[in-house]
């Protein structure tokens, strides 16, 4: 029996869940016949990982519910306070022990994976409290396992959701179990190959590439000496990303080759949409547009298949480029129409999608105000051949304007939350992810729309983004920008920052700013995009402070 189970657990462990569950199966009846509860609490723990990695989530949450009623009952056995306890029990007590104290934290486990995959962050996080309270005085590596997988899961679904930040403690976690573990069993392999994969992906994600190399290739290496295939492909996988990134094109297309067919053998789903959708991209760097449409046909069918609403979005705003480079508008209007459905249907939706997707949407719109004004796409030369006051010119204008009233309060919503992200590393890749894209969006649209009034609003507004401080450091210098020191003296104005620099002024914190007036007889700067911005996104683009002038 105990052979069994572990052969099983290898199986899983190789990615095979499939052999693993025909293996557990048969062992049940003879489980039972023997009256084992023991046993019968393994196979519940393996077969409710299993379920939970095939997102099979009812019978995952059922064997979660079984293994804690198993549990629960020998422990009001052991405390005499069952209310109907049994004449005889097969079990020993040391055996009982025992199995109280292995499969203990089992249900917690299981549970917080259900919460992170629904998406409850809260419930994943309470499940996790509730795992690691859980004490377990023996089975050290997979009480490990448990502890570092669940963490696994609860960052990945985190990640998922946009909510990046909030994984970094969890994978620091996980990052330190695998120093600390040092095992090289089985245990200490898989723990190793997860985190490998998982972190590597989460740094591939959030642009750490030098980072997410090494470990991407440490589990590969480790997978391709148990001979895991699968993992190994998803190493392959998340490699050929970061060469998409660097612009290699062909290295990163040939690792999406080779991984794939292990991949679609596995029958996942996420994965495969995840092939598909990069060679999507590559295609489209080439200009292949119709192997563009074939790839992302794949993606999205697979990734409805398993309800993955974000990823889904995604593409709809990535497929929305093909049909604008066709200046093929209504196309390109009808996926984002597609996408914000999948965003309306979503619970978990958040602003930061919505502003993106507005943000596409204007940039549909720019797009088609430009090919009115003679500009193509296609051409070698951005020449404009429309004649300013005619017809096509003042249909073009009023196209930018439409298309400023979407990209202009996204790009000051995103803006503005970079300034509230403390860890500068984390502001620095908000800033080349999102934040610096689309405030070049707003200036570009500013600009096709001919409006120089609005480029210099622009312009002040993203200048003055920040707070000073004017007092002197003890050792004389300056503060570094990135040091997260509480306010001093804050200038009246930005015409104060001259007198004050004087007196070594120092950056030192990213924050906003108070609205500014550039015009004495003129409203504040920025006043209707910023209130979209409020009214779209919930976003507060300045403070309550007094207006800030900017002239002397």
């Amino acid at each position: 029996m105990r052979a069994d189970l572990d052969r099983a657990r290898q199986l899983a462990f190789a990615g095979n869940e499939e052999a693993a569950h025909a293996l557990l199966m048969p062992l049940v009846p003879t489980i039972e016949e023997a009256d084992r509860d023991d046993w019968m609490s393994a196979v519940f723990a393996q077969l409710g990982e299993i379920f939970l990695v095939r997102t099979a989530h009812d019978r995952a949450a059922d064997c979660a519910r079984q293994l804690d009623h198993v549990l629960t009952q020998y422990a009001a056995i052991l405390a005499g306070t069952h209310p109907d306890p049994p004449a005889e029990l097969t079990l020993t007590v040391p055996e009982i022990q025992a199995m109280i104290e292995q499969y203990a934290g089992w249900p917690p486990y299981l549970e917080s994976g259900l919460a992170a995959a629904r998406g409850d962050h809260d419930g994943a996080r309470a499940a996790l409290a509730a795992l690691d309270a859980v004490p377990m005085t023996g089975h050290a590596r997979e009480r490990r396992h448990l502890m570092a997988h669940a963490r696994i899961r609860c960052a990945d679904a985190l990640c998922e959701d946009d909510r990046y930040a909030a994984a970094i403690p969890l994978w620091e976690e996980v990052i330190a179990m695998v120093e600390e573990s040092g095992d090289d069993d089985l245990w200490g392999d898989r723990l190793l190959v997860s985190a490998g994969l998982g972190y590597g992906r989460f740094c591939v994600e959030t642009g750490r590439l030098a980072e997410a190399e090494p470990w991407l290739r440490r589990a590969g290496a480790r997978a391709e000496a148990r001979g895991w295939r699968l993992d190994a492909a998803r190493s392959q996988l998340e490699r050929g990303i970061i060469r998409w990134t660097d612009g290699d094109l062909i290295a990163a297309d040939q690792l999406y080759v080779e991984c794939y067919p292990v991949i679609a053998e596995h029958a996942r789903a996420h994965e495969v949409s995840r092939v598909w959708y990069q060679r999507g991209l590559v295609a489209l760097a080439c200009g292949h547009l119709e192997m563009v449409e074939q790839c992302w046909d794949e993606a999205e069918r697979h990734w409805r298949e398993v309800d993955k609403s974000l990823q889904v979005h995604r593409l709809l705003l990535q497929r929305s480029w093909a049909p604008i480079f066709r200046s093929d508008f209504p196309a390109a209007v009808e996926y984002l129409a597609q996408a914000r459905e999948v965003l309306d249907g979503w619970p978990r939706s958040t602003w930061v999608q919505y502003a993106r997707l507005d943000f596409q949407l204007g940039m549909v719109w720019r797009a088609d105000a430009l090919a009115d004004l003679g500009f193509d796409p296609q051409g070698e030369l951005a020449v404009y051949s429309s004649r300013p006051g005619s017809r096509m010119h003042r249909r073009a204008m009023g196209k930018l304007e439409q298309a400023a009233e979407l990209i202009v309060p996204a790009a000051l919503a995103v803006d503005a939350e970079r300034h509230a992200i403390a860890d500068p590393a984390a502001r620095a890749r908000w800033a080349t992810s999102i934040s610096a894209p689309m405030y070049a969006g707003a200036f570009a649209i500013a600009h096709a729309w001919e409006n120089t009034a609005l480029i210099a609003e622009l312009i002040e507004h993203h200048a003055v983004r920040g707070a000073f401080d004017t007092a002197e450091p003890e050792h004389g210098g300056p503060v570094p920008a990135t040091t997260d020191l509480p306010f001093a003296v804050l200038p009246e104005h930005p015409g104060d920052m001259l007198t004050t620099s004087r007196r070594s002024v120092s950056l030192t914190r990213i924050g906003p700013a108070p609205a500014l007036q550039m015009d004495p007889g003129a409203p504040p700067i920025l006043r209707h995009y910023r209130e979209l911005a409020t009214s779209r996104y919930g976003r507060t683009i300045t403070t309550d402070e007094p207006m800030w002038r900017t002239w002397p």
